[in-house]
């Protein structure tokens, strides 16, 4: 039996000799993802968020704010759950800028929604039936006096076990609103629109999450989020599109803070309440215009830190290395980059994928290793792609799906792996991408008992495995060398 392994290994160095060929398991690239469900609202979408499952299919569902109220989508199968105007019973509506799912707020054990219109207010409505889907629940207060930019869900501050709304409105200012009723609990003013809401971990020290915000004129805001006062402010960023908590980079025990802005940068600041002025930037990278899509990634480059993805209207997606900001590679998506989603891993490299919306009315998949097209989707009607998510797999590939909303009412549920995964992977023992001798030499090491394969071995990679079928025989040696001398 050893000898017929040798022998068999012999042949296939020499048949690889002969053939020398390769074959990259990406060289399908930039083909057409795969569309799960399409819906057309009729509508122009302003918004959407991703609510737990409302349903009862086991998936999440997607609340859409428009011009014409609140749609709440099932992500199965693409059918409208619910749907209402804005206030509730109204002929026309407001235009819902801002959707949040906040968590559940009427006690009947489902998530509810808030909603930011253009008419200068934020109202609840019940997610799930028990209450009445879709059900007002509240409006508070009558006018916030100006649009309501931006909304997110905020942990409960008072000890009633109901979540917090934060709201970002026109008038300059950033509110917390009580989730059970929508009562203002504070209000902190500042000096533009605000376009960006998010809590932060506790930088304060008082054991309770905190409040970012990022504004038109310029500035990051970071208040303490039990009484609304100031901690800390970061000015000079022309208009703040986008902000994302990070990792704590200077070991103050403290989150950091991303920021995409109108002056063409992604900058990193620490979130310590004792610094001031440039002292705040730990890094700054330039783009070639505004940095509206911005999304903290795990460790990319093997450091050990997490990293960031950027999405500019230079057309380019980048990643940044999350140390210093540094570029570690980018890539032009042929429109303007709105929003960003990561994918789980299903090219096996040990890094997640990125999806990208863009005003090219597509959506891309970068490869998280080195930016390589892996798919791209174009909406057949165009319309920015200025709202994507990500939503748990549904085709049990292990991928999640994308979840995209075009500017003109299109609403696709789209696969994220595209159907590529294992197609992709036949052949490729050793996990590495390529389909080449090395595959073949795994696959009979591990036959013989020796180690062979990546270390650490990727999610989702079995060793030796040419053909998905979790062994390593004879017959993956030969898959992995037909493949790669162009045989099949």
């Amino acid at each position: 039996m050893k000898h017929y392994k040798i022998l068999c290994f012999l042949f296939v160095l020499l048949l690889m000799f002969v053939f020398g060929l390769k074959m990259d398991i990406i060289a399908n690239a930039q083909e057409y993802g795969q569309e799960i469900w399409q819906v057309d609202l009729l509508d122009t979408i302003r918004s959407m968020a991703v609510i737990p499952d409302l349903s009862g299919d086991g998936f999440p569902d997607l609340i859409v704010g428009a011009d014409s109220g609140i749609y709440c989508i099932e992500t199965r199968e693409g059918v409208s759950w619910w749907s209402a105007k804005v206030p509730s019973g109204a002929t026309v509506s407001d235009t819902v800028w801002s959707a949040a799912a906040i968590g559940d707020v009427d006690a009947d054990g489902q998530p509810d929604v808030a909603v930011g219109t253009s008419g200068n207010e934020v109202r609840c409505f019940s997610g799930g039936a028990a209450t009445g889907a879709g059900v007002e629940i509240w409006s508070r207060p009558p006018n916030l006096g100006g649009d309501v930019w931006s909304l997110s869900a905020f942990p409960d501050m008072d000890n009633d076990t109901f979540p917090e709304v934060l709201a970002g409105t026109a008038a300059n200012a950033v509110h917390l609103l009580n989730g059970e009723d929508g009562a203002v609990v504070w209000t902190h003013s500042v000096g533009g629109d605000v376009r960006v809401v998010s809590p932060i971990p506790d930088v304060s020290g008082d054991g309770k999450p905190d409040v970012l915000a990022g504004a038109d004129d310029g500035a990051v805001y970071c208040i303490n989020g039990a009484t609304g006062l100031l901690l800390w402010q970061y000015d000079g960023l022309a208009s703040v599109w986008s902000l994302e908590t990070f990792y704590d980079l200077d070991g103050d025990g403290r989150p950091e803070v991303l920021v995409g802005t109108g002056d063409n940068r992604v900058v990193c600041l620490s979130g310590a309440p004792s610094l001031s002025g440039p002292d705040r930037i730990i890094w700054s990278f330039y783009t070639g215009s505004d940095v509206r899509g911005l999304v903290a990634m795990p460790d990319m480059t093997g450091d050990g830190r997490p990293d960031a993805a950027a999405g500019s209207a230079d057309n380019q997606l980048y990643l940044l290395d999350g140390r210093d900001g540094k570029a570690v590679w980018n890539r032009n998506l042929k429109g303007e980059v709105f929003s960003l989603a990561p994918v789980r891993d299903f090219t096996r490299d040990g890094r997640p994928e990125i999806a990208a919306g863009t005003a090219f009315s597509a959506v891309f998949c970068q490869s998280g290793e080195d930016g390589t097209d892996l798919w791209y989707y174009p909406f057949a009607d165009v319309g920015e792609i200025k709202h994507i998510a990500s939503i748990p797999d549904m085709g049990a590939d292990g991928v999640e799906e994308i979840a995209a909303a075009s500017a003109n009412g299109t609403l696709r549920l789209l696969s994220g792996s595209a159907g590529l995964g294992r197609a992709h992977f036949e052949g490729d023992a050793d996990c590495n991408h390529d389909v080449d001798l090395a595959d073949v030499v795994t696959v009979l090491k591990i036959m013989a008992g020796l180690p062979a394969g990546p270390s650490p071995i990727p999610e989702g990679c079995v060793p030796g495995d040419s053909d998905g079928d979790g062994r390593a025989e004879l017959s993956d040696a030969v898959l992995s060398m037909t493949i790669a001398a162009g045989i099949q």
